[in-house]
């Protein structure tokens, strides 16, 4: 974040946050205000009960909705697509998997191009890369393939804004298990990697302090990454580390500038070539 009362470009105009009611997209709110942003539309199916104020509008949409997408996205500097189904399997569902985690991305990064936005930021999930992961297996046989769905929303979102040109660019954040028991660990607490070889868990205000920090460094745009705690020291049998964590990252933007930019849907260091095995060693990189 720049210095001083400046506001980062990013954060200077309106941000729209797709999802926003939801558990990660409601803390993503808090911190785009704790970064100084200016305007954020927080979008909502439902919007009952929710106030606004001098940072924070609410608005209704559904990502699901082309027309109203174009019209919450005009203007704004980045769009955070924070939306997940709230449904598994259903043969009449409206919030599915397909309906949200692909159809509403879809829609959502079309929009996003069409409207000029400069920023697209998608919360995903690790393990969409790994079909066959016993994780992987377990979500999607739970909530109606939910893990598939997640994954052709990054590649087609990613090849709309690649054939596109300049005129938006992405981030996918892959935050790993996601936990609310723990409190948040914070920059130091946090690692990030490619490839998503990576297992562990992570709190939700941890993956929305990553989701907002993301709009500030050009180091995350373009690019694909897992995000999880790092494994705790132990001093005992049961015991974990008491101290405060090491300091791993100089500040955030050492974080991002570690990551390297993706080359595409298909590329192999963040996608089988197949899209259908599990990835091989090749792909892995942990920062």
């Amino acid at each position: 974040m720049a210095s001083g009362s400046t506001s980062p470009p990013a954060l200077s105009t309106k941000v729209v946050v797709l999802g926003a009611k939801g558990r990660t997209g409601r803390l993503v709110l808090g911190h785009l205000k704790k970064l100084g942003a200016k305007e954020v539309v927080a979008v909502a199916r439902n919007i009952t009960g929710e106030t606004s104020d001098d940072v924070v509008k609410w608005e209704a949409g559904d990502v699901k909705e082309a027309g109203r997408l174009s019209t919450l996205l005009k203007g704004a500097s980045a769009v955070l697509f924070t939306a997940s189904a709230s449904q598994g399997w259903s043969l009449f569902g409206t919030n599915t998997p397909k309906q949200v985690d692909y159809e509403g991305c879809v829609l959502t990064a079309k929009a996003a191009v069409q409207a000029k936005v400069p920023q697209l930021v998608i919360v995903s999930s690790a393990f969409v890369a790994r079909p066959y992961h016993p994780i992987a297996l377990m979500l999607s046989t739970l909530f109606g393939r939910v893990m598939q769905w997640k994954r052709k929303g990054e590649l087609e979102a990613i090849s709309i804004t690649q054939q596109a040109g300049s005129v938006t660019s992405y981030t996918i954040v892959r935050p790993g298990g996601l936990s609310d028991k723990k409190p948040p660990k914070g920059l130091q607490g946090i690692q990030i990697s490619q490839g998503d070889t990576i297992n562990g868990m992570i709190t939700r205000d941890d993956t929305a302090l990553v989701t907002a920090q993301a709009l500030l460094h050009n180091t995350a745009k373009n690019t694909v990454f897992e995000v999880v705690w790092h494994k705790v020291e132990k001093k005992g049998e049961g015991e974990e580390e008491e101290q405060a964590p090491p300091q791993r990252y100089k500040d955030w933007t050492d974080f991002f500038s570690r990551l390297r930019p993706n080359n595409g849907a298909h590329d192999p260091a963040f996608y089988p070539a197949d899209h259908g095995q599990p990835m091989g060693g090749t792909g892995k990189t942990e920062l």
